[in-house]
């Protein structure tokens, strides 16, 4: 991510495509906070659930290419 988007304070947005609550939701909002600290802009954690992570996966692919949008996936 450029030192631009940073300065600006725009939020960026780490997709988990599975529930909130769970393991891989707990370890998206420990990396959103760092990285929240370092960045010094906003980080949201959003839930995208459904199709075996493929909805939060689609919606990150569709999302425009400017490095806000970030999946934390997991391999099991």
């Amino acid at each position: 991510m450029s030192e631009s988007v940073r300065k600006n304070g725009v939020a960026n947005v780490v997709v988990v495509p599975f529930p909130a609550g769970g393991s891989t939701d707990y370890a998206a909002r420990a990396v959103a906070q760092s990285l929240a600290d370092t960045w010094k802009v906003p980080v949201v954690v959003e839930n995208k659930v459904g199709a075996g992570g493929n909805i939060g996966a689609d919606f990150v692919a569709r999302s425009p290419a400017n490095g806000q949008t970030i999946l934390l996936g997991a391999v099991s």
